[in-house]
């Protein structure tokens, strides 16, 4: 029996209706019978393979161990990795990967309207079938990336099927919110026989973007560390206030110059953060794109930031990281790997709650101002 695991029990109950009456139909037309020892059996020795994950930066590094397995796995194949147009960039020179496909969309964008999603399964759809892929692997379960995989006729179909949609895969494997993301993503490539073991990918930063950085700004060539104060919802970002006490900590006992970064998400924190601070920075919020995030961090001394899409960078280009986890995820199952990473979380009764917005915030304002510095200080001077 299918686990959903969707929190609301409505979401659960038309997930379930939809697996019963599409399942039921599609038996009953001999439209589609799900078989993965047969489907496997047909397995070409060396596949087409479209990696599908149209989620966020943290969700796509997840998902890079179960691609450098595949790979692994079908030397001789071909492996593509379909992602959103505005996170392609970062693993465009991923040596495993053969092909980035981009597709310009925001799937989980909260309260997407219907067309937006009709319009994402036509051009998924099109962009799969117009390569002729062997094997279409969805590690997340998106019904909408289910639907499109199976009527681009790819012969042989893997993903979760916690999300419904599952009668249209070849082969599934239960989404469990307890079990890390990488290690979900590498028993998705195990059903093709990939290696299951979860090795770090470290980002690499190019040689003539870190030259660029340093040119632009000389200010750089001395000691520096790098702020990341935004997120993706209110509810993962810590006070900006907090920020600018540990910035200046930070600064004044180590002889670091701070550098602010982020997105359009971080711009406001970032300003107030400027006003606030008694030492000199330098802001870059909204002047740097991901390759160029990555020729930053690779120069960094250390990384502060929210649970973000920068902090999973950061962890990945090897520096000491310091990250501000709010209770709406799951810390065990998203923090990054390493030794070199120090979480910092506050336990409350109602965590994992995935809310956008909180109006007590008591997970983000337990975390204090000496704890996130001792952190870093930890960090420093090992």
């Amino acid at each position: 029996m299918t686990r959903y695991i969707y929190r609301k029990r409505r979401l659960r109950l038309a997930a379930a209706l939809f697996d019963i009456i599409g399942g039921g139909v599609y038996r009953l037309l001999g439209l589609f019978r799900r078989n993965p020892d047969c489907a496997l059996e047909s397995l070409p020795d060396a596949p087409k393979i479209a990696l599908v994950r149209l989620d966020g930066i943290g969700d796509i590094l997840a998902a890079l161990p179960a691609a450098r397995a595949l790979k692994e796995r079908f030397p001789d194949g071909v492996l593509a990795l379909v992602v959103r147009k505005q996170v392609a960039e970062l693993i465009a020179n991923i040596p495993f990967v053969d092909d980035v496909l981009a597709i310009d969309c925001s799937p989980y964008a909260p309260r997407t309207p219907i067309i937006q999603s009709i319009r994402l399964i036509m051009r998924l759809n099109k962009m799969l079938k117009a390569r002729d892929f062997d094997v279409a692997i969805d590690p997340r379960g998106d019904p909408r990336v289910i639907w499109a995989m199976c009527h681009a006729r790819i012969p042989i179909r893997i993903g979760a099927s916690s999300a419904g949609g599952g009668f249209l895969l070849s082969a599934a494997v239960e989404y469990r919110r307890d079990v890390r993301e990488a290690e979900h993503n590498l028993k998705v490539a195990a059903v093709l026989g990939a290696e299951p073991r979860v090795r770090s990918v470290k980002l690499c930063p190019e040689p003539a973007l870190v030259e660029a950085l340093l040119n632009e700004h000389p200010g750089l060539r001395n000691p520096f560390f790098v702020v990341h104060p935004g997120a993706s919802m209110p509810t993962k970002t810590w006070p900006s206030d907090r920020f600018a006490g540990v910035i200046d900590a930070i600064a004044e006992r180590h002889g670091l110059l701070p550098v602010i970064v982020g997105g359009e998400d971080a711009l406001t924190c970032a300003e107030t953060i400027a006003h606030s601070c008694q030492s000199t920075l330098v802001n870059l919020a909204g002047r740097t794109d991901l390759r160029e995030l990555v020729a930053l961090l690779s120069r960094a001394k250390l990384f502060l930031g929210n649970d973000s899409g920068p902090a999973q960078i950061a962890a990945r280009v090897g520096i000491p990281t310091v990250i501000v986890f709010s209770g709406t995820n799951d810390v065990s199952v998203w923090r990054p790997a390493g030794e070199n990473v120090a979480v910092l979380s506050y336990a409350v009764d109602c965590s994992p709650c995935e809310l956008r917005f909180c109006p007590s915030l008591k997970c983000l304002l337990g975390i204090s101002v000496e704890e996130v510095v001792a952190a870093a200080e930890r960090l420093l001077t090992t």
